[in-house]
């Protein structure tokens, strides 16, 4: 199965950490062009909220699974992986389902 493919990613880390981890994810988020893949969605946790809650959270969407493979395999973000280190604490990826509508919409198309 080689088709689209849309992923979402939860990174915890503490308070203390977080610009390291927004350095390392602008950086490693700038590569996905090069894979045809954009990131639909990317928040952080607000400042007051808790550190056992996540971090952050990403919907990625990549053109097929060749391409998500060459993404993590990219030399550029393997370089990245070995100058931040380990920003998360605890990471959790998802293979998720198509979208039910875009990020932008305020409810599914029902046509």
């Amino acid at each position: 199965m080689n088709g689209e493919m849309w992923i979402g990613f939860i990174g915890h880390c503490d308070a203390a950490s977080m610009t390291h981890v927004n350095d390392f994810e602008e950086a490693v988020l700038a590569l996905l062009p090069r894979y045809g893949a954009t990131a639909l969605a990317r928040a952080r946790r607000r400042r007051d909220q808790p550190d056992a809650l996540p971090a952050e959270l990403q919907i990625l969407h990549f053109p097929s699974r060749d391409a998500y493979r060459a993404f993590l395999d990219d030399p550029d973000r393997q370089a990245l992986l070995n100058r931040f280190g380990d920003v998360f604490t605890e990471r959790i990826v998802v293979e998720l389902e198509p979208p039910l509508f875009d990020v932008g919409r305020s409810q599914p198309d029902d046509s």
